[in-house]
C-alpha cells in the first residue's frame, strides 16, 4: 500500500502540469491502452512482450538522447532531464489513469509488489552481515555495467550494427572502457556508451537540476538563493523516499539513540551535505558530486573531489573530461583482478573547468550506482565518525592523509569486492569528502586459497596482499614487517594470519607483574642481559607466547 502511494503521490504530483496533460491528450495512442501495456510491462515481463511498452521506452529514449544533445551544445546541465523528465511524467500519469479506471489488474499489481518486497527483503538478509553490504544491496536504482576487453573487442569487431562508438554490442546499462589507450592517439572516452532510461530515474533527474545550481555559482561561497535552494529541496526529497536512504535514517537514529523527525533528517541532510563554510570552502557535495578546482603542493591545478560516475559522464560527454587510462597504483596491484570488476573505476583523468586546465593523477569513483546510494553511505559512514569511540567501535581507524580535516577510514565489501572507505569532515562538522579505493576480491576462490600450502617465501610474497584486503595496512614497509612475522613457522595464509594475530595480541601486563618492586638493573648487568638476550634467540625464546618465560630467565640467570 505504502509503494502504491508513493508512486500515485509521484503521478498526480506530474499530472498537475498542464504542459503535460496537453501532451498526454495530444499523444496519438489511446491512454489506458499504453497505460495497461506499461502495467503489463511492469509487472509481467520485459518490454517486448508489448509493442505499446517497447515505443514508451524509445519516447523516453529519444527525450533523453534531445537532452544530451542540448546539454551538449549549451552546457546546461537541467537540459539533459528536461524532456526526459516530461515523457516519464505522461507515462506515470497514463499509468495512473489505467488505476483510477479500475482496469489494471489489481491481482497482478499487488503480485508485482510483493515480489519486489521479498527480493528487498532478501538482499538486506542473504549478503554479508554489516550496514555497508546491506546499503550496497538495497540500491535499486543502480544500473548494470560491463567493461570491453582485448578479446571481446577482437571478437566483436565488424558488427553490422552497433548501440555504442565502439562497435561492441552489449546488454548491460553501461559499458566502460579500461584498456590501454595508445601513446599519441586521441583519447577515447572511458564511457562507451549509456543506456537513455539511466538517465530517466527521479533522483538522476533532480541531480541534474543541482548540478545546475552549482554550475551557475562557480566559486561563489555567498548564501544559496530561494530557488537554488527549492532544487536542493527537490533532490533530498526525491532521495529520502528511496529504500536504501531509509536505511541509513534508521542507522543514524541508532547510532544517536533517539529517532528523527522529517523535520531534524532534512536539517542534518542539509548540514552535512550542503553547508557552506565561512572559510571559502565548497560544501560536501559540491566536492563529492560536482568536483572543484584545487592546488597541489607544486602549485599545479588539480581536480578536488569529483567522486561521481554520472557528472563525470557528462563533462566527458561535452568533451570537458578526458580520461587519461587506468591506474590502481597504491591499493590493487592486480591489475588483471582489478580490471574485472566494472563497478569501480580508478585512473587518471584531466577535466577544463572555468579555463583552467585541472589534472587528477590518481581518481576513482563507483559506476553505475545511484545518488541515493552514494548519499546514504556517505551519510552512514558521517555519522558512525561523529567521535572517535563510535569511529573504533564500527571498526573506522584515524586517516592519516587528512592533513587539515578529521578522517577515517575501513575496509567494506561491497558485493564480492572489499574497498577501502575513507570519511572527512571539517573543524566545524560539515561532511567534506567521501570517497573509496577497489582493494581486491573476497569471493569463494580467495577463502579457499587461505589454506593452500605454502612456501615460507610464498607466504610472505602472498600475505600483504590479504592485509590490504582487510585494512590492516597499505605502507610497503609495515606489509613486508607483518609478512615476515605472520610467515615464520607457517604453512598456509591462514595460519600466517592466526600467527601475526597472537604477535599483535599478546600482554606483557601479568609477567612485568612478577618484577613490582625489584631493583632496577644496574649498567654493570646489561652485559649480561644482553648475553642471555643473544642467547634466548638462539634458543627460539624471542616470541610473544614466550615473553613470561623469557623473562623469568633473565631474573634467574642476570
Amino acid at each position: 500500500a505504502a509503494c502504491v502511494a508513493v508512486v500515485a503521490g509521484a503521478a498526480l504530483a506530474a499530472w498537475r502540469s498542464p504542459r503535460a496533460r496537453r501532451r498526454a491528450h495530444r499523444a496519438g495512442d489511446d491512454a489506458h491502452t499504453v497505460g495497461g501495456a506499461l502495467l503489463q510491462a511492469g509487472a509481467r515481463g520485459p518490454s517486448g512482450l508489448d509493442p505499446r511498452a517497447r515505443a514508451a521506452y524509445d519516447a523516453v529514449s529519444e527525450a533523453a538522447d534531445r537532452g544530451l544533445r542540448e546539454f551538449s551544445a549549451g552546457g546546461a546541465f537541467s537540459a539533459v532531464g528536461r524532456a526526459t523528465a516530461e515523457a516519464r511524467s505522461e507515462l506515470v500519469e497514463r499509468v495512473m489513469e489505467e488505476i483510477r479506471g479500475g482496469k489494471a489488474d489489481l491481482q497482478v499489481v499487488a503480485e508485482f509488489l510483493v515480489d519486489a518486497a521479498l527480493a528487498r527483503a532478501a538482499r538486506c538478509t542473504q549478503g554479508q552481515p554489516g550496514i555497508y553490504p546491506e546499503l550496497w544491496g538495497l540500491d535499486e536504482g543502480r544500473a548494470s555495467v560491463a567493461a570491453i576487453s582485448l578479446k571481446r573487442k577482437r571478437e566483436e569487431a565488424g558488427t553490422q550494427k552497433s548501440e555504442n562508438a565502439t562497435g561492441i554490442r552489449s546488454t548491460a546499462d553501461i559499458l566502460i572502457d579500461e584498456r590501454p589507450r595508445d601513446s599519441g592517439a586521441p583519447p577515447q572516452p572511458l564511457f562507451a556508451s549509456v543506456q537513455p532510461h539511466v538517465l530517466a530515474r527521479p533522483t538522476a533527474l533532480a541531480l541534474l537540476e543541482v548540478f545546475d545550481v552549482f554550475h551557475r555559482r562557480g566559486a561563489s561561497a555567498g548564501a544559496y538563493s530561494e530557488t537554488e535552494r527549492a532544487t536542493i529541496e527537490r533532490l533530498l526529497d526525491a532521495v529520502d523516499r528511496k529504500p536504501v536512504m531509509r536505511r541509513a535514517r534508521a542507522e543514524a537514529a541508532k547510532l544517536r539513540g533517539a529517532p528523527w523527525t522529517d523535520e531534524t533528517w532534512r536539517e542534518a541532510m542539509r548540514r552535512i551535505w550542503f553547508h557552506r563554510c565561512s572559510s571559502g570552502r565548497g560544501c560536501g557535495f559540491e566536492h563529492v558530486f560536482v568536483g572543484e578546482a584545487s592546488q597541489d603542493l607544486r602549485g599545479r591545478g588539480v581536480v578536488g573531489g569529483l567522486h561521481n560516475w554520472f557528472k563525470f559522464y557528462l563533462e566527458e560527454r561535452r568533451g570537458a573530461a578526458k580520461y587519461l587510462g587506468r591506474r590502481y597504483t597504491g591499493r590493487t596491484k592486480d591489475m588483471e583482478a582489478a580490471l574485472l570488476n566494472p563497478l569501480f573505476v580508478s585512473g587518471r583523468f584531466t577535466w577544463d573547468l572555468d579555463g583552467r586546465h585541472l589534472v587528477k593523477d590518481v581518481g576513482g569513483f563507483f559506476v553505475g550506482v545511484s545518488p541515493e546510494w552514494q548519499m546514504a553511505i556517505a551519510t552512514t559512514a558521517y555519522f558512525e565518525t561523529e567521535t572517535p569511540a563510535s569511529a573504533a567501535a564500527r571498526q573506522w581507524s584515524r586517516d592519516l592523509g587528512a592533513t587539515y580535516d578529521i578522517g577515517y577510514t575501513r575496509a567494506a565489501m561491497l558485493g564480492e569486492q572489499v574497498y577501502r572507505l575513507v570519511v572527512r569532515r571539517s573543524a566545524t562538522g560539515g561532511l567534506t569528502t567521501f570517497f573509496a579505493a577497489q582493494l581486491g576480491t573476497w569471493d569463494a576462490r580467495a577463502r579457499a586459497e587461505l589454506d593452500d600450502p605454502m612456501a615460507k617465501a610464498e607466504l610472505e610474497r602472498r600475505l600483504p596482499a590479504v592485509l590490504v584486503l582487510h585494512g590492516f595496512a597499505d605502507d610497503p614497509e609495515l606489509l613486508a614487517c607483518a609478512a615476515r612475522v605472520g610467515a615464520a613457522g607457517a604453512f598456509t595464509l591462514r595460519e600466517a594470519l592466526h600467527h601475526l594475530r597472537a604477535e599483535l595480541a599478546y600482554s606483557r601486563g601479568l609477567p612485568a607483574a612478577d618484577f613490582r618492586g625489584t631493583a632496577a638493573p644496574s649498567l654493570a648487568d646489561l652485559r649480561d642481559v644482553a648475553a642471555e638476550l643473544v642467547a634466548a634467540y638462539d634458543d627460539g625464546m624471542l616470541a610473544s607466547d614466550r615473553w613470561a618465560e623469557l623473562l623469568r630467565r633473565l631474573r634467574d640467570r642476570t
